[in-house]
């Protein structure tokens, strides 16, 4: 609960006093109301031995998702509709990754391929299910094609079939669907980043970029922002593209840096990521162009995979690395919160994050 300030303390006690010493009777002072505390919601998995657990938590609890009981399983997005926690993820058997999504705890099998197929982000719009991701072995090809499901209805998204493409996020806005994602360059050493909107496809300005990646997308007020990064000379660089100008997010101006996840509050636009210092690799999000580095672990990989903005305040989920153990977490204005995995496990993240 939150703690009156001490103002407030010092205005009730001279309001007691000034009622003790009245001669009228007065009635009991009712207290001042409080704001709720937001309900936070976490998405991704934990490891233990060579498995991983999909899962989601809630202020802090577990909440195991299911797969086929024997392999392992993520999740990698999640959204909020109502009271129902939706993630979107995959599992695998004994030969290779299926596509899912869970409505609570209950999951709904997508169609793929003939090979590895999964989902890479999910958003609900007028009670609809959207995923994005990516299917192998569309149409006889060996590679992996961008794909988006509404509902349990599958697209494949245009691209060249003879390269590896994915859909890596997903909005749906006026009722046409947003998807970001790459395609594969010619020699197969990187990607060319885009975004569809419904079958109409732009590639995103990135330089001479080696490799380039769009990871996270979002429509605000008939504007597309995607972030991701751009590799120029083996520095990978942060950036968003607001429709189809780019801004670069500043790292340390030496190394490496990179942004997961976007969102638009307020006319801001807000991305989260890692951005490199030479030693490891620092949790951050960035408003605009400020980054603001997070509290993270001793060792190289921590970073934030997605963030929303909530009563003002900005939320982002990611994990930290202590060297022996990578643990899921989240931050809220700043502070950071390890959630519980397992006694056993040696990994974890989160790759979702919603507030209400």
């Amino acid at each position: 609960m939150k703690r009156p300030s001490i103002l407030s303390i010092l205005l009730m006690a001279a309001l007691s006093l000034a009622a003790s010493c009245s001669k009228k009777k007065s009635s009991p002072t009712e207290p001042t109301p409080t704001a709720a505390e937001p309900t936070v919601y976490t998405g991704g998995y934990y490891q233990i031995s060579s498995r991983e657990y999909a899962c989601y938590w809630k202020n802090g609890v577990r909440v195991d998702l299911s797969g086929d009981g024997v392999h392992s399983a993520y999740v990698n997005g999640l959204a909020l509709s109502g009271s129902t926690v939706y993630c979107g993820g995959l599992y695998y058997n004994s030969s290779f990754a299926l596509p899912c999504y869970w409505a609570d705890t209950v999951r709904h099998d997508l169609p793929g391929g003939t090979n590895n197929t999964g989902v890479d982000a999910i958003t609900i719009d007028g009670g609809t299910v959207y995923c994005s991701g990516w299917a192998t072995g569309i149409a006889g090809s060996p590679h992996q094609a961008a794909c988006y499901w509404q509902g349990t209805a599958m697209q494949v998204l245009p691209a060249d079939t003879s390269h590896n493409g994915e859909a890596c996020g997903i909005a749906v806005s006026g009722g046409a669907v947003y998807c970001c994602g790459y395609q594969d360059t010619l020699n197969g050493s990187g990607g060319n980043p885009r975004y569809w909107a419904n079958d109409s496809m732009h590639t995103l300005p990135h330089d001479t970029a080696t490799q380039s990646y769009a990871l996270g997308i979002r429509v605000d007020g008939g504007v597309t922002y995607v972030c991701g990064s751009y590799t120029i000379n083996g520095r990978e660089i942060a950036c968003y593209w607001q429709d189809s100008v780019r801004h670069d997010l500043p790292g340390n101006g030496t190394n490496s840096a990179s942004a997961y996840g976007i969102c638009v509050a307020g006319g801001t636009v807000y991305t989260a990521g890692y951005a490199d210092n030479g030693t490891q690799k620092v949790p951050c999000y960035w408003a605009g162009t400020t980054r603001h580095d997070l509290s993270c672990g001793s060792a190289m990989y921590n970073q934030c995979t997605a963030l929303t903005v909530h009563d003002g305040q900005v939320y982002c989920s990611g994990q930290i690395d202590q060297g022996t153990k990578r643990y899921a977490c989240y931050w809220a204005d700043g502070v950071r919160v390890d959630l519980p995995m397992d006694s056993t496990t040696s990994c974890g993240a989160t790759s979702g994050i919603a507030v209400q």
